[in-house]
């Protein structure tokens, strides 16, 4: 087995290459600069997230059993009505036709193999919440896409999840407003953010078990 990420330069991928690159080899894909290092890790670097380079990127993927993790992410930076177009278009890009188009490329390339497709949205976008309204949209969208292909693709033994995830430190936690944060870790029960280490023991569910394929699994403490 293998591990690929999409978006490897998310704040989330390094505690994941960190813990899985002494014992899977790990291709790391990114239109952004990414500083993990080790002989089992194999860097992809795009210039940007078109079809022909995701093709390309998936084209130098050995085929054979596959994780494929997508930690892209873009979210809004204003009110709706004041976001431009062009903001519009690289959330819709980022968080939805990039998971599509890669989703496509590997089902051409190395559908008779068994791969695992692990897509990453958010509790607080599957909501709905104020200022998020292109974000939601395109994370909630592969709510569908999971079940869609499930339904699809489990006979070729390919398996679809989704990972609804709380707030986690660093990353897009860090860039929120603290009333926001207080308002979120407010709804939270426990109160405070969710371990990275529990989103490593998930995926290791996931990887030992099929059981789970087609679910949205909530890694937020329990967010409401």
């Amino acid at each position: 087995m293998q591990i690929v990420i999409f978006g490897a330069s998310a704040s989330l991928a390094q505690p994941i290459i960190k813990y899985f690159k002494n014992k899977f080899k790990i291709y790391l894909i990114s239109a952004s600069s990414v500083k993990e290092k080790g002989s089992n890790i194999k860097l992809i670097s795009l210039k940007n997230y078109s079809f022909v380079n995701i093709k390309n990127a998936v084209s130098q993927i050995p085929k054979k059993n596959t994780v494929f993790l997508f930690l892209n992410g873009s979210y809004d930076d204003q009110p709706f009505y004041k976001i431009s177009n062009k903001k519009i278009q690289e959330i819709i890009k980022i968080n939805l036709t990039l998971p599509l188009l890669a989703t496509k490329t590997v089902l051409n390339f190395n559908i008779s193999n068994k791969n695992k497709f692990i897509y990453f949205s958010s509790s607080r976008a599957l909501k709905g919440d104020l200022g998020i309204a292109v974000y939601s949209a395109t994370k909630t969208a592969l709510n569908g896409l999971v079940r869609s292909f499930t339904q699809e693709y489990s006979n070729l033994d390919q398996e679809f999840y989704l990972f609804s995830l709380g707030l986690f430190k660093g990353g897009m936690e860090s860039k929120l407003t603290e009333k926001v944060r207080k308002k979120l870790i407010d709804q939270t029960p426990n109160k405070k953010n969710v371990n990275k280490n529990d989103l490593i023991k998930t995926l290791k569910l996931i990887l030992n078990s099929s059981a789970l394929t087609g679910s949205t699994i909530k890694l937020d403490n329990g967010y409401s």
